[in-house]
């Protein structure tokens, strides 16, 4: 059983709950917006949660960091309820974790160095340290043009990855993607779901990954990252026969303000649901294009 410290100095294990809801209900303007949500997700776990425009995909994710509160339930982040934390205690909280906005939201003033190391030029850190942090996320996700490059000067996909990167300076714990793929074509959308699973495999984060695209269902659970004997890391891609997303891997659908599954790609497909269904057809067209377009 591996362990950790998290800062203020609780030792935790890897198979307590990193992020937990429990019967979570939220309402804007007196609209519901969700309705008696639970889920808990464990270090090196990824939560995909899908449903459509209005759904309340971005909602857990502001819930999660404290942006607002629930009307009734808890949210419980290492074991701690944050629905009554006052503001200055959810700064230590939002430490923990790192954010992917729908889009990158990069600085088009800034390169890439220092969009990557904005947190620690302005923490002071020496310039030295600096260069060597942001060389060490961007080596992660394999990100090989100049850090001095502009923004405007990447395709979308490649903004996204160093929106990554910037997200994980300082080993943050808990990763959250919202809508990370939307306007991605297929082939770097894969790439950014492949990397979201390095991420949960090598570096057993725990995520939460908002997405209204089913083909993202397909790239999170098709790939797992090991470490081979000679600490080099290597993807094993998902086979028919392959059980190994049951293990790090669960998918919620939202629909009508309430989470109508929770599961695995597995019972997903199984589930008799006829809304259900019709998003795995939909996922099973999009895989079937982008093989043709991969050809």
């Amino acid at each position: 059983m591996r362990y950790f410290r998290v800062p203020g100095g609780t030792t935790l294990n890897q198979n307590q709950h990193a992020i937990e809801l429990r019967h979570v209900w939220h309402t804007y303007d007196e609209a519901p917006v969700l309705e008696d949500i639970s889920f808990a997700v464990r270090y090196g776990e990824m939560i995909v949660i899908l449903g459509g425009s209005g759904s309340g995909k971005s909602t857990i994710l502001r819930l999660v960091l404290g942006l607002i509160t629930p009307d009734a339930g808890e949210i419980l982040i290492d074991g701690q309820d944050i629905t009554p934390m006052p503001e200055e205690h959810l700064f230590d909280i939002r430490s923990r974790m790192g954010i992917v906005f729908q889009g990158g939201a990069l600085f088009d003033s800034l390169s890439i160095r220092d969009n990557v190391g904005y947190r620690l030029i302005e923490a002071g850190w020496p310039e030295d340290q600096i260069d060597n942090e942001v060389r060490r996320q961007l080596a992660f996700t394999e990100f090989e043009e100049d850090i001095e490059v502009m923004p405007s000067e990447l395709s979308g996909g490649l903004r996204r990855v160093v929106a990554i990167a910037r997200a994980m300076v300082g080993d943050p714990r808990i990763l959250l993607f919202d809508e990370p793929t939307a306007g991605l074509d297929p082939p770097s959308a894969r790439n950014l779901c492949e990397l979201a699973a390095k991420y949960r495999d090598i570096r057993n984060v725990a995520s939460i990954f908002v997405t209204h695209r089913m083909d993202d269902v397909q790239f999170l659970s098709s790939v797992l990252y090991l470490m081979d004997p000679s600490n080099q890391i290597v993807a094993r891609h998902r086979e028919p026969s392959d059980d190994f997303a049951l293990a790090n891997t669960r998918f919620i659908i939202l629909r009508d303000h309430r989470s109508i599954f929770n599961g695995t790609v597995e019972q997903m497909r199984q589930s008799p649901d006829p809304y259900i269904q019709e998003f795995i057809g939909q996922a099973d067209v999009e895989t079937e294009e982008l093989i043709v377009e991969l050809a």
